[in-house]
């Protein structure tokens, strides 16, 4: 990666860990369901990028989440898990003739459809993640279950707004 994409990758990841703290945790629906936002740190990252560069952004940013969110390593966990399954997803919904080198995962590079559907399986493997650990009780799972499939339809709602608006490739 050249030094001014790594730049600009930066400043989106911080741009969206601020949003999700300062305006996303308070965007709550019934049942305490916020959109996880900060997902598309991951989502958007090189196709070919090293294997421990997602992990180890995965731990710092799900870290961070977590202190400012008074939770107990419920972002970290889940976040680190979607960074680690992430390349497994790509190479299942990869196309016949693979992937251009040094694109992005975007909807504007792979196209709207794909992306859509990418989104919704990465962001469904985090919200069942965090949700199995916040909830934590398997006499509970059709409310985990019911939980991960609303928050991941409203998390991709908006990961989806901010993509269109905010990270068009140029």
């Amino acid at each position: 990666m050249e030094a001014r994409l790594i730049l600009r990758y930066f400043f989106y990841s911080v741009f969206l860990f601020f949003l999700q703290i300062l305006l996303f945790n308070h965007v709550a629906i019934g049942l305490g369901l916020i959109p996880f936002v900060y997902i598309l740190i991951v989502l958007l990252l090189p196709i070919e990028i090293h294997r421990v560069i997602p992990l180890i952004l995965a731990f710092v940013f799900g870290f961070l989440v977590d202190v400012f969110n008074d939770t107990i390593a419920f972002n970290t966990a889940a976040f680190v898990f979607i960074a680690f399954i992430r390349p497994w997803i790509l190479q299942i919904l990869s196309p016949s003739d693979g992937y251009e080198v040094g694109k992005l995962p975007s909807a504007f590079n792979m196209g709207f459809g794909w992306f859509i559907f990418y989104s919704i399986i990465i962001v469904f493997f985090h919200q069942l993640v965090y949700f199995s650990l916040e909830i934590f009780m398997i006499s509970k799972i059709l409310v985990v279950l019911a939980k991960v499939f609303v928050n991941t339809l409203y998390s991709v709602a908006f990961i989806i707004v901010l993509h269109i608006l905010f990270f068009r490739n140029k």
